[in-house]
């Protein structure tokens, strides 16, 4: 039970570090746009 809990919590932290490359990549344009205008 304890070892199938790491691996939950592994694979918790890995889609966070993708969901925040994701916003960090949203920004990233966003910021572009407004500097065009």
């Amino acid at each position: 039970a304890y070892h199938r809990e790491k691996m939950l919590l592994c694979k918790q932290e890995e889609a966070g570090i993708q969901l925040n490359a994701e916003q960090a990549d949203w920004r990233y344009d966003t910021d572009d746009e407004s500097d065009d205008q």
